[in-house]
């Protein structure tokens, strides 16, 4: 009876690893007629905004903003212990999260400015200290979802993650990884004053990033405003 009792248990575990493993693609190249998905439970969405956050050596606050959904068909609904009203972590001048858009505000004023217009999942925001001190410049670099590229109508992680650049006050916003391009990684040095990033392109249109597509390397000066990324191949 015991090793019966194991082998279900073992065979369930398998059955709920194999549905784990099933392949959400990140991108969808046909535009099927699609619709939203419906939302087994009735939720109520708020928007709501974290406290601004102030780094040392800049004069503006950043307030960032996003959503909370609460199940109204879920036994702990009322309950305020299990309501979280934050969105973000604040690291050494890096926010992370889940962020709609960020608004800045210059400490001696009340106006408001709105780092984008369209709709955004920002999961990560840096201030280049080094560079600010290096140049008086003042440089962001954030991790973005951009676009619906699996077409769910939806834009969140399930999509491609892009590499955008902005300068103060959000101002000269701008994407410098390429469309339909998942952005790996990146790392700025501040030697060469460049910001190097990794991008992986689905080249056999599959809907999904793996070790058979292609990875592209780019690097962007920031010592010219009008730089765009130059790519190079350290593999040649």
């Amino acid at each position: 009876m015991k090793q019966f009792f194991m082998l279900c248990v073992f065979g369930c575990l398998g059955f709920t690893s194999c549905k784990e493993k099933k392949h959400t693609p990140k991108v969808i190249y046909e535009s099927p007629n699609m619709t939203k998905p419906e939302n087994n439970l009735n939720e109520t969405v708020y928007q709501i905004a974290d406290l601004p956050i102030a780094f040392e050596g800049l004069d503006f606050l950043i307030h960032p903003i996003g959503q909370i959904r609460i199940s109204t068909n879920s036994k702990y609904a009322s309950k305020d212990e299990n309501l979280s009203y934050t969105l973000t972590n604040n690291l050494d001048y890096e926010i992370q999260g889940a962020m709609e858009n960020l608004l800045f505000q210059e400490k001696n004023a009340d106006s408001l400015y709105k780092l984008s217009e369209k709709p955004l999942l920002i999961s990560r925001a840096n201030f280049l200290n080094t560079y600010f001190n290096k140049s008086k410049k003042q440089i962001f670099v954030y991790e973005v979802y951009d676009e619906d590229s699996n077409k769910d109508k939806i834009i969140d992680i399930n999509d491609i993650k892009s590499l955008f650049i902005s300068e103060k006050l959000g101002s000269n916003f701008k994407k410098i990884s390429v469309d339909m391009q998942e952005l790996i990684d990146w790392q700025y040095y501040d030697g060469l004053n460049r910001i190097y990033f990794r991008t992986v392109e689905d080249i056999n249109k599959n809907g999904r990033f793996d070790p058979s597509d292609q990875t592209h390397y780019y690097y962007l000066s920031l010592n010219d405003n009008a730089s765009q990324p130059v790519e190079y191949n350290p593999i040649k």
